[in-house]
């Protein structure tokens, strides 16, 4: 097989790769763990982390992810959805947000210090000021 060299050096641990389009910028502290994808065009900042255990993290065009912020797909269902994480394009996730296994559509701007709770789905073009909760 042919071999892909990735030119991005974010860290990843596990037996998946992350599925990572081009154009990426991934800080060199960001963790991306297990079944994340994350499309072209989407930023990752300083020491933030994706960890995906058993269910998929999927990440579309143009997002950018804040520093420190956690990004986390859960072990198992919570409400009958399953415990992925979908973050439409060009979604602005800030700084030290928390997000798991939740639904957030496109266009989305999440302030600072946000929590998205497990089961969570936050519609298009929704705008959460900084440290909102969402149960």
């Amino acid at each position: 097989g042919n071999m892909v060299v990735m030119p991005e050096k974010f860290k990843w641990i596990g037996l998946e790769r992350p599925e990572i389009c081009g154009g990426n910028e991934i800080a060199p502290s960001a963790l991306i763990t297990g079944k994340v994808s994350l499309a072209a065009w989407v930023n990752v900042g300083e020491k933030a982390c994706l960890r995906a255990e058993a269910f998929p993290i999927k990440i579309d065009v143009g997002t950018e992810i804040g520093p420190n912020t956690a990004i986390v797909s859960g072990l198992k269902s919570v409400n009958g959805l399953p415990p992925n994480v979908e973050v439409g394009h060009s979604t602005k996730i800030g700084a030290d947000c928390v997000i798991e296994s939740s639904i957030i559509g496109h266009c989305v701007k999440i302030g600072e210090k946000c929590i998205v709770s497990e089961g969570s789905v936050v519609s298009p073009m929704s705008v959460l000021e900084p440290g909102t909760v969402v149960p």
